[in-house]
């Protein structure tokens, strides 16, 4: 057994060297899945799987990253009446990466939506006898497809990326906020316990502390929600020309009244 090994191996091959590269190579593959699965979120797929046949238990369930969770989340724990800073500028100090990562891809996404849109007339004109293919911008069919396949799939990948970017910075700061909650109620004194009973801290972590976890899927929406309207209205006024200005108005309408009745 032993000379039937020996003549296996490579003599020219050096172990330590062969096994750094197997190491640089998984370490690299699975750098590649890592991000490959947070990409299209193709992690949740095993998981729907198992759940369907069997009953889901704790055990089975995937662990959390350490800094998801509630005992490595200590990063509101000085926040306070004394804290020099408030808690949208703790929030954003440790969010801002997240933020600006959910920023791009909504803007990509959207941009290439509008792409998609402005592909449908290309189409139209393309698939038109009457229009003289020499004038277009694309002349071929299979360009024109390709074309469109790529920018809905961009926009996909992009729609999955700013929501798994937004859930995890939701979830990182709901273990703080939870967490920071917590551990002033078990400081707080007799009187203090009065005026935040245990009803009132309850009401905090389930309510106020969903709010905020929420918020980061749609905080970037407040400035991309006007570009798309007004590009929307644009390409309105190309077709309906004149028209488009009752569109608008009758947007900025409901959208007034939805503003004016909304509690603050």
């Amino acid at each position: 057994m032993e000379m039937t090994k020996s003549k296996n191996r490579n003599p020219f091959i050096n172990p330590i060297r062969h096994s750094a590269s197997t190491a640089v190579k998984t370490a690299t593959t699975a750098l590649y899945m890592q991000v490959f699965s947070t990409i299209t979120t193709s992690w949740i797929y095993p998981l729907l799987k198992r759940g369907y046949h069997v009953p889901l238990e704790p055990n089975t369930l995937l662990p959390l990253k350490p800094s998801d969770t509630a005992e490595l989340g200590g990063w509101l724990d000085s926040f306070g009446k004394h804290s020099s800073y408030s808690l949208i500028h703790l929030l954003w100090k440790q969010q801002s990466r997240k933020i600006a990562l959910d920023a791009v891809c909504k803007l990509t996404e959207a941009a290439s939506t509008f792409c998609l849109t402005f592909m449908i007339g290309l189409i139209i004109d393309y698939l038109d006898p009457h229009v003289d293919k020499s004038t277009l911008l694309v002349q071929n069919g299979f360009v024109i497809a390709a074309l469109v396949f790529a920018a809905q799939l961009l926009a996909c990948l992009c729609a999955n990326v700013s929501n798994s970017t937004a859930a995890i910075a939701g979830v990182q700061t709901n273990a703080a906020l939870i967490r920071a909650i917590y551990k002033k109620n078990l400081r707080l004194s007799r009187e203090s316990q009065k005026l935040f009973p245990a009803g009132k801290i309850n009401s905090l972590v389930t309510a106020d502390v969903e709010v905020i976890q929420n918020s980061f899927s749609k905080i970037n929406l407040i400035w991309i929600s006007p570009i798309q309207v007004a590009v929307s209205l644009y390409l309105l006024s190309i077709y309906l020309k004149v028209t488009t200005a009752i569109t608008a108005a009758v947007f900025l309408l409901f959208a007034g009244l939805c503003v004016a009745i909304s509690p603050c």
